[in-house]
């Protein structure tokens, strides 16, 4: 291990746990650094399994260790949650820990995980924590995600399991973390409960009475001491508590049923504490994911069309009605959330630990969302399942437009809630709430580029529909499966789906006998056009468009869908060089759009370089026009660097469209020079020194340079230009042709060619 340094290691660990909360164990931290420290081969060093049953501590003495050690770790300290729903994407989000800049050049989960193999080999003095590791699928998926142990001897890790087989993990050592002893048990309920030493004297004998009964299981003495310091009581009255409520001796064995009686017992006696709605809540969180869960799906669920009163079943309204109006008074879901955290059911925080976004995040333990589960009956338990799947459904229906980052937040929320409906003997008198929860799924991965879970659950939604005939969930996953296949290039196959969506949207027109075009099909219709537009079909892009132009211009077409069709109007017509044209298109766009919105620059960059093209083609240039482009471009520059900083790729595409538009205007020249370079610095961090945005500044830097009559810097930024473009790009004849007059093959006004 490298010594220690005295900066602070990048780490994305959960907070310290508060000192009432971690007692003992002392044994168990020098066995684990021990076992961390072994060198016993190549295969099985560094790395250690803590194993226990569920409510033991395995993951707060595993959190104690790494704040306790943080210091012997200069390479970093990195968390992960194993399960299966999480595991590959956690592992990949450490790329934005160990390096942001770096990672935001990667858009794939796999690029992102070979970043961080490569990272965790090269680097020194780490510790990984992979947490809650219980399904042997989440074994398999640690092997096929971790480099050989090996190539990765310059850290230690930990992996927290229920599993006492783990020979599969390949540890150099497994520590079996045993229950509190009773004097553990009993100095955690007094630093819990505040008692002083005259009144842990008096209740000493009922004190251990307690702990004895509860077998020193860290999770029922932190819901015992939870309760006690509500109800300000005493120790016996608390024992009393639990036998009449839970009608079950708290004698036997810290494990099997006795063991789960007893968290039975101690989960029902704070359940019955919480207001109705509470409850509500608390039963719905017994089918997300246990870690991460974004709150905000509570307010902004029941506060959407999606869950208007005509779609709320009578078991849902009492909830509905107590967050009406909480996505936009966060009040209200936080004293719903009071009474749960309370009693320990969850811990709350304002920020994720794997993004670092701020918000309401919080975690449930796994056996409390067992007790909340097996206490259902059969009809309550589904219906619980189905409202979850309906508030899941109603957040993904909002696509990119609206919460994009809550929806990334859920992804594994909604594949833990379609876990549970697998297991159902049927699910056919809600398969519509099940498809849209589906579709609206796999439409968040195609966005986020994670393809093949996309592709997975669109063909589930498409096996739960194929018997329904032309159907809105139909024809909207015909689109979006179109789209995914849009995202991976495959031109045939998303042209064919989107053909296939837009008649499957014609028929339903037709069924609802509508005057005109829908906006749903118009979208469609404007999907293809943009297929059309990726493969330099510009002309029959432009049938589309016009086709469904009408249905846009219309009353029920939003603003952000009228802006986004003008903009895709406007990229068609600048394929086939109508730069005037589409600056009409672009400057349309950007009226639909607030200053606020992040796309409001990106159209009034657009209208601006649309502007400058047109003079361009036409070799004439009004100055006074020039001039406006220019003032729009420098709008756009300070509005990105508001919203999104000074180091965004956007803000090095606006650079080099003003530096365009500057070298058009007289003593300019230098001042280009400078947005350029600004492009350059930008564009080499977020893509690296290849790329063709790239490519485009060093082109237009070159062009310049050589109008400055500085021959030998321009030909050598058009050389490294050459580099950034794929073989037949149409930029490389340009460079050509620019590179051979500077060697005399040419003869022509340098003013003309340089144009």
């Amino acid at each position: 291990m490298l010594a220690v340094d005295s900066f602070e290691p990048v780490s994305n660990i959960p907070d310290p746990l508060p000192e009432d909360v971690f007692v003992g164990r002392q044994k168990e931290l020098c066995d684990l650094r021990a076992g961390l420290e072994r060198d016993r081969c190549l295969v099985l060093s560094h790395s250690v399994a803590i194993t226990a049953y569920g409510g033991t501590g395995k993951t707060s003495l595993a959190l104690q260790y790494a704040h306790s050690h943080k210091a012997a770790y200069p390479g970093g300290l990195f968390w992960v949650v194993a399960t299966a729903n999480r595991l590959t994407s956690d592992y990949a989000n450490l790329a934005s820990v160990i390096d942001p800049e770096s990672a935001t050049k990667l858009t794939k989960a796999e690029d992102k995980i070979m970043f961080v193999n490569r990272e965790l080999c090269r680097r020194e003095g780490w510790l990984l924590i992979l947490d809650n590791a219980d399904e042997e699928s989440a074994h398999n998926q640690l092997e096929k995600l971790l480099p050989a142990r090996h190539q990765i001897r310059g850290g230690h890790i930990i992996i927290t399991t229920r599993c006492s087989y783990v020979e599969g993990l390949k540890v150099a050592a497994k520590i079996e973390l045993p229950t509190l002893t009773e004097e553990e048990s009993i100095r955690f309920l007094v630093k819990r409960t505040g008692r002083d030493a005259d009144q842990i004297d008096s209740e000493a004998a009922v004190a251990q009475k307690m702990v004895r009964r509860f077998g020193g299981l860290p999770l029922l003495l932190e819901q015992a001491a939870s309760y006690m310091n509500k109800k300000r009581c005493s120790f016996e009255e608390y024992l009393k508590a639990v036998e009449i409520r839970g009608n079950f001796p708290l004698d036997g064995p810290s494990h099997g049923v006795d063991r789960c009686k007893r968290v039975e017992n101690t989960f029902i006696l704070n359940f019955d504490e919480m207001l109705p709605a509470s409850r509500d809540i608390f039963n719905i969180l017994g089918f997300c994911d246990p870690d991460e869960i974004p709150f905000e799906v509570f307010s902004v669920a029941w506060n959407s069309t999606s869950l208007s009163d005509e779609f709320v079943d009578g078991h849902e309204i009492q909830l509905k009605e107590a967050l009406k109006g909480a996505d936009v008074d966060r009040t209200k879901l936080l004293e719903l959330l009071e009474p749960i955290s309370r009693y320990s059911l969850v811990s709350l925080r304002g920020k994720s630990y794997a993004a670092k976004v701020n918000g309401l995040y919080g975690t449930i333990h796994r056996e409390v969302q067992r007790q909340a589960r097996e206490r259902m009956q059969k009809d309550k338990y589904q219906d619980v399942l189905y409202t979850l799947t309906k508030m899941l459904a109603a957040v993904f229906q909002y696509g990119e437009s609206r919460y994009p980052q809550l929806q990334k937040d859920l992804l594994p929320h909604a594949k833990s809630c379609l876990s549970f409906l697998e297991k159902l003997e049927s699910t056919s008198g809600h398969f519509y709430v099940v498809a849209q929860l589906l579709l609206g799924l796999g439409r968040c991965e195609s966005r986020l580029n994670l393809f093949e879970d996309a592709g997975e659950h669109f063909d589930k939604c498409n096996r739960l529909v194929i018997h329904q005939g032309p159907t809105e969930v139909t024809a909207n996953l015909y689109f979006e499966m179109g789209r995914l296949a849009r995202r991976q290039e495959d031109f045939g196959r998303a042209v064919a789906l989107l053909q296939n969506a837009y008649r499957t949207s014609v028929k339903l027109d037709r069924k609802r006998a509508t005057a005109s075009m829908s906006v749903a099909t118009a979208e469609i219709a404007e999907e293809l056009a943009n297929t059309f537009i990726d493969n330099k079909k510009f002309s029959e892009a432009i049938g589309w468009l016009s086709r469904c132009e009408e249905a846009f211009q219309g009353d029920t077409a939003s603003p952000y869908s009228k802006a986004h069709f003008y903009s895709t109007y406007g990229k068609a017509h600048a394929g086939l060089k109508a730069f005037g044209k589409a600056a009409l298109m672009y400057e349309k766009a950007k009226e639909l759009t607030q200053e606020e919105d992040y796309r409001f620059p990106i159209y009034n960059t657009c209208c601006a370089d649309m502007i400058a093209k047109k003079m361009e083609g036409n070799n004439t240039y009004d100055v006074t026009e020039l001039e406006k482009a220019r003032e729009m471009c420098e709008l756009s520059g300070r509005i990105i660097r508001d919203q999104s900083g000074t180091e965004h790729r956007y803000l090095a595409w606006n650079a080099g469209i003003l530096a365009g538009i500057l070298r058009h205007l007289p003593g300019q020249d230098d001042y280009a020079i400078t947005k350029l370079e600004e492009a350059e610095r930008i564009q080499r961090k977020a893509y690296g020194n290849k790329h063709e945005q790239l490519g485009n500044t060093l082109f237009e830097k070159g062009r310049i340079l050589l109008h400055q009559g500085k021959r030998e810097e321009g030909n050598q930024c058009l050389l490294q230009s050459q580099d950034m473009y794929r073989k037949g790009h149409p930029r490389l004849e340009q460079v050509a042709t620019l590179l051979l007059w500077e060697q005399g093959g040419l003869q022509k006004p340098l003013k003309q060619r340089l144009s």
